[in-house]
This record gives C-alpha cells, structure tokens and sequence, in this order.
C-alpha cells in the first residue's frame, strides 16, 4: 500500500529531478497500484470503493435491513480520512528522501527512512484495524440476510 507515492529510484543513486531549481524538485513517481485492485481495496487512496463500501451500508440501513451499523460505518470513515493523510505524508517524506540522496546527506536519509518506516508500520495497523471492521460489518449483513436479528456489535 501507498505505492503511488514512491520517488521513482529513491533507493537508487540514479535519482532525476524534472526542475532546475533546487528548492523545488519534482520527482517521478511509481503511479497507483492496478485498478482492478483500487476497485475493492478499501483505505486504497484514489478509488471509489470506499464510497461504494458506504453507499451500501447507507442502502441497506435505509431499508431497515440492518442494524447497528452507524458507530462502525463512522470508525471505517474516520480511519480511511486518516489513511489518505498517511498517504500525504509519505508522499512528502519519500521526496525528502530523495533531495537527501540528491545531496548525499546520509544521517537525513536515515532518519527519514527511519521515520518512513514507522509510517509503514502504523499504516499497517490501521489497514488491519479497516479489514477488521470490514468483517464485523459483512457478519453483521450476512446476519440480518441470514434472518437472524442483527447481534449486538462490539469492536
């Protein structure tokens, strides 16, 4: 995840900017992951599937087929609001790595890849914690299709 956002031979010494002005590089960058994979993947920035993945919540709750939902619909919208922020902010650390690599400033790159490494980790997390409540919101949905009252929802 938040491949788009990787400087095209960051890690590599064959590093190019576009801009003469040293102040204001701008980097290529690896692109987005496939579509077919945008089409589902929810916290995947740039995709609509977080939008599809609410609208049904919105349908089904309007029809009254489940219930209990609104706390975890919530959750997941907050959660993906802070995975696009990670998104940015490693977009703007991997061009900080790259102008330190331009610069051959090894204890910024360093520390940056350090720092970049931590926003992997915590990404992660919040991916699971997405797919966890992507679960409990499919059970429940599976449960009320099921004809079954819809459970009591914990987190």
């Amino acid at each position: 995840m938040l491949v788009h956002e990787k400087v095209v031979g960051a890690s590599d010494a064959d590093l190019s900017s576009f801009t003469a002005d040293p102040e204001n590089h701008v980097f290529k960058r690896l692109g987005f992951c496939d579509r077919a994979a945008r089409n589902y993947r929810l916290g995947c920035a740039h995709t609509m599937a977080n939008a599809r993945f609410n609208w049904l919540i919105d349908q089904l709750v309007k029809r009254n087929l489940v219930t209990g939902l609104l706390a975890l619909q919530q959750e997941v919208d907050e959660l993906v609001g802070r995975i696009y922020l990670l998104d940015h902010r490693k977009g703007d650390l991997e061009k900080q790595m790259a102008v330190a690599a331009l610069s051959g400033d090894r204890q910024q790159l360093d520390r940056l890849t350090g720092e970049l490494d931590e926003l992997k980790a915590f990404h992660s997390g919040m991916i699971d914690r997405l797919e966890s409540l992507r679960e409990l919101i499919l059970n429940e949905i599976d449960g009320s299709i099921a004809g079954r009252s819809p459970s009591t929802v914990s987190n």
